[in-house]
């Protein structure tokens, strides 16, 4: 009785590490298929022919650049609904939010910054920051410039100013930027007036 019942303890322990490898690499196998996806649009030329003078090949190229980004987007929804405890949950919902927004799907994206923003975790800072700034460009794009302001003082009284870079490619929420968007507000806001 014993041995039939530590024998079924390790095909059940077995089946279960087994099963958690799978889903780890699986959702790691999604990742690496949107940083692919990314490598595809850097190692290209895609951003040549998207600033380029002829209208065909700057058209062609920008269809291509949001095919690849709609493929981004589905392996983040894909991640979100089949992985929603995962580590990277937080990533995965503000990247998609990112992505929607580089699209001009400001809807969704506000959504997704939303629960980005509602999300309660140690290493948020940098997703919470960064999904405030996008959210005051979403409310800017709809001429909503009260809203905006708003979203730009909540980073600001969280996170204050400090740890904001002057020049950065690889983040919305750096010091140019939001000193912009607070300026093209008040102007805004000014010939309301």
């Amino acid at each position: 009785m014993v041995k039939r019942l530590l024998f079924v303890f390790v095909m059940s322990f077995s089946y279960i590490t087994y099963g958690q490898n799978d889903v780890y690499e699986t959702e790691n196998s999604l990742f690496e298929k949107v940083n692919q996806l990314q490598d595809s649009i850097q190692n290209s030329t895609l951003y040549r022919k998207i600033s380029s003078k002829n209208l065909s090949v700057c058209e062609e190229a920008i269809e291509t650049y949001n095919k690849i980004k709609e493929r981004q987007l589905g392996l983040f929804l894909k991640v979100i609904e089949e992985y929603p405890n995962s580590n990277n949950i937080l990533k995965a919902f503000f990247e998609k939010g990112r992505l929607e927004f580089e699209l001009g799907k400001f809807d969704l994206a506000k959504e997704s910054f939303i629960k980005v923003i509602d999300f309660r975790s140690e290493k948020a800072g940098f997703y919470w920051r960064n999904s405030f700034v996008i959210l005051a460009m979403i409310e800017i794009e709809k001429k909503e410039f009260n809203q905006a302001l708003k979203y730009l003082n909540e980073s600001e009284r969280i996170f204050g100013t400090d740890g904001l870079s002057d020049y950065s490619d690889s983040f919305y929420a750096n010091k140019l930027r939001v000193q912009h968007l607070h300026e093209l507000c008040n102007k805004h806001l000014k010939k309301q007036k």
